[in-house]
């Protein structure tokens, strides 16, 4: 990641904030990928990076995990911008809906080791 990137402390105040509330698919995804289970990678929770706030950070692999809710089906400008310029800063990105953690979170551990193994 760029070095000269800095990440204002509201925004790192903020993810203090958000780790501890949580919504039920970040705990959900969290609880299956928290100490090393997937691939052997270290993940962090709503991780500050600029201006943005990553919902889960693998910092070995320059790798994030984004759950969408049905917000995001009204901001997929926004969201496309957002990947980019995490991309622009190294940072691969998967997107996955909450739909799917909640009513198939082993396929999206699947998902999340298959990309990490490419990334």
């Amino acid at each position: 990641m760029n070095p000269e990137v800095k990440t204002p402390k509201y925004v790192i105040e903020r993810a203090q904030e958000l780790r501890v509330n949580m919504t039920l698919t970040e705990k959900l995804l969290w609880d299956r990928i928290n100490t090393r289970q997937v691939n052997g990678y270290k993940f962090r929770r709503q991780h500050p990076v600029y201006r943005y706030i990553l919902d889960v950070y693998c910092a070995e692999k320059n790798f994030a995990v984004e759950i969408d809710g049905g917000v995001h089906d009204k901001n997929k400008d926004y969201d496309k911008y957002r990947d980019q310029l995490l991309e622009s800063l190294g940072i691969k990105t998967l997107r996955i809906k909450d739909d799917e953690v909640l009513s198939n979170l082993d396929a999206v551990i699947e998902k999340i080791k298959n990309a990490v193994k490419t990334s």
